[in-house]
């Protein structure tokens, strides 16, 4: 059993990357975490060598390159080892997710939307939550909203 000090440089429990690493084993190896099934139960675990030993995982990593950097595994179905894992932004990791809309179009990773449209910037518009939805879909979402509107007029409803 390795003892917390022996894990933690000078035995401190405040060290900025320290939170990352047991939070990150709890996701992984705790069956009563709130997030177990998203990593745990999908089969993904923390290499031996970062289990059992924050020294190497620290060493393994470096220091964060920002406080806005967080822990991103580049293959979202293994696990986290020194190979699979880097300092990721916010917005890397939003394009690393298993939901994302990333999709290879001759050999070129290209954003889609939800319903397969391509993501491109000319045909971009910010919708009122903020974020970005393709002109196409943006129609999509106006004729639902219009259909919606005439069957609710159809059956003398006023929204």
């Amino acid at each position: 059993m390795t003892l917390i000090k022996d894990c933690v440089p000078g035995g401190n429990l405040n060290h900025e990357l320290y939170y990352t690493w047991k939070e990150m084993k709890q996701r992984c190896h705790n069956k009563k975490n709130k997030c177990y099934h998203l990593y745990g139960a999908r089969g993904i675990t923390v290499c031996e060598r970062w289990r059992y030993s924050f020294l190497t995982f620290v060493k393994d990593l470096g220091p964060k390159p920002s406080k806005k950097h967080s822990l991103d595994r580049i293959d979202n179905n293994k696990g986290y080892s020194k190979e699979n894992c880097r300092w990721a932004t916010p917005s890397e990791q939003v394009r690393n997710r298993r939901s994302s809309n990333l999709k290879n179009v001759n050999g070129v990773l290209r954003e889609h939307c939800h319903k397969g449209h391509p993501w491109r910037k000319e045909t971009t518009q910010i919708t009122s939550n903020g974020k970005g939805m393709s002109r196409r879909c943006l129609i999509c979402l106006n004729n639902r909203l219009k259909n919606k509107k005439s069957e609710a007029l159809a059956q003398g409803k006023e929204e």
